[in-house]
């Protein structure tokens, strides 16, 4: 499972999320989530059109006494205005005729993306229909191999992508 190899990242090097307000996209139980707020994320919000995903999400973020996380039932091609700083999403990578409005709204909602997929991809050309249209809004793509985590022994790859900020720099990590 990407969540698992995503969250473990984030565990891993959490200067990525550390201080910064995160959004997990199509978050599931919340993984990704709350490995952020546990890294030291300023606040976590898990986004979902699944109303028992959002419920899984904030039972998870209970559990590991995670504080200043919220849910919210939407999906990501609803308008809302860009107020964090770094997107989390994992297994998002579905359609590709969905990954323009998937790459604007990342783009929309915070200078930078981290997104995990597995290494075989979920469905043929998604992943290359998202890189696409990323670089097509001005984001810059670096795909990284994860490392695999227990629960997850299925190759994963990372796409960190990085949208110019107003000052024509790209967002830091």
């Amino acid at each position: 499972d990407s969540a698992a190899c995503l969250a473990q990242h984030v565990r891993a090097t959490p200067a990525d999320v550390q201080d910064k307000r995160v959004v997990e996209l199509g978050s599931g139980l919340g993984v990704c989530g709350v490995a952020a707020a546990l890294s030291g994320a300023t606040s976590v919000e898990f986004v979902d059109r699944e109303p028992e995903a959002l419920h899984c999400a904030m039972a998870t973020a209970q559990l590991n006494g995670c504080a200043d996380v919220t849910a919210r039932l939407a999906t990501f091609d609803e308008d809302q205005a860009a107020t964090f700083d770094v997107v989390l999403a994992s297994d998002v990578l579905y359609d590709a005729r969905d990954m323009e409005a998937l790459a604007e709204a990342c783009k929309r909602l915070a200078p930078r993306a981290l997104i995990a997929d597995p290494r075989a991809g979920r469905a043929e050309g998604a992943r290359d229909a998202f890189v696409a249209a990323a670089k097509a809004s001005g984001g810059r793509v670096l795909e990284r191999n994860l490392a695999p985590a227990p629960e997850a022994p299925e190759p994963t790859i990372m796409l960190d992508v990085r949208w110019r900020r107003p000052s024509d720099q790209y967002a830091d990590s």
